[in-house]
């Protein structure tokens, strides 16, 4: 498939709303390629050259209005036609801006940028229509709809008495530049906080000494530190180290009693396999002086 070839500018519909940009666009063009003269009144332009601007123009046009024209070959009877039927449109045109000129105002819009192009596009609009907006209907239309915010502004400019709108854009400009150089400053640190410390100025005390090795996060040359794998040995728990135990004492206390019995063993029991005492004991239940004073009885005998 042939590919189409691409428009300069946009098409030109049969609403005829932008019939003045895009005439303006035409001849612009036309005069960038050297065809300005094949749209002139007895024009001496070859038969080719005339053929090249109108393929351009109907190019830049909607199908209906090329189906509505498509007997008209020469470009120059093809802009007339246009002309007499779109030309009148500026009329229609003039109240619908008067109207957008009538309600612009300064404080509608968030950027000085924003204003100054919408007031340009009517500004400019106007003036093709026949309405002239002057420099003074300029400055006079921003003063007045500055709003209650920017009245200094209002006040101060026009004390400057400006002449030219031009210089008074730049100036508000570099206000709006200013402007949001203070509130970035303000947000950033609002009025009466302290600064915030760098985070490079930060020290930990350890020891008794200030040790300026030690920040946040692992930094470089950190060193790690192993836990312990063992059981403390003050009061028996794994994960830490005795010199770092925190244990209360009473608790260290009955750990080390509890060592201190435990290394002394279990106690001997004397183990005996005499004859019990109980089968040398008579059956009665009654005792004589003699069973406990027998050995008594045999010394004296022997003396």
């Amino acid at each position: 498939m042939a590919q189409i070839a691409k428009r300069d500018f946009d098409v030109f519909d049969v609403t005829g709303q932008r019939y003045p940009q895009w005439k303006d666009d035409i001849i612009a063009h036309l005069g960038a390629m050297g065809l300005e003269h094949t749209i002139e009144e007895g024009s001496w332009a070859t038969h080719q050259e005339k053929q090249k601007t109108h393929i351009f123009i109907r190019h830049h046009m909607n199908e209906s209005l090329k189906n509505e024209y498509i007997r008209v070959r020469d470009p120059y009877d093809l802009l007339n036609h246009l002309e007499a039927r779109f030309g009148h449109h500026h009329d229609v045109l003039v109240p619908r801006l008067r109207g957008d000129w009538k309600n612009l105002r300064f404080q509608d819009f968030t950027s000085v940028n924003e204003y100054n192009s919408a007031l340009f596009r009517i500004s400019s609009q106007l003036e093709y229509c026949g309405d002239e907006v002057t420099d003074f209907a300029k400055l006079e239309k921003t003063f007045s709809t500055m709003g209650a915010p920017n009245l200094q502004y209002a006040r101060q400019l026009r004390r400057d008495k400006f002449t030219k709108f031009t210089d008074l854009i730049a100036v508000l400009l570099l206000f709006e530049q200013h402007d949001k150089i203070l509130l970035k400053n303000d947000n950033m640190r609002p009025s009466g906080s302290t600064a915030i410390p760098e985070a490079n100025a930060i020290a930990k005390f350890s020891h008794g000494r200030w040790n300026n090795r030690c920040g946040r996060g692992r930094g470089r040359g950190h060193e790690r530190v192993s836990k312990p794998k063992g059981a403390c040995l003050k009061c028996g728990l794994i994960g830490h180290w005795a010199r770092a135990c925190r244990t209360p004492k009473h608790f260290v206390d009955l750990y080390e009693a509890s060592i201190k019995q435990a290394n002394k063993g279990p106690e001997a029991h004397f183990i005996s396999d005499a004859i019990p005492l109980t089968s040398c004991m008579p059956t009665s239940n009654t005792l004589d002086i003699a069973d406990y004073l027998i050995d008594d009885i045999v010394g004296t005998s022997n003396l």
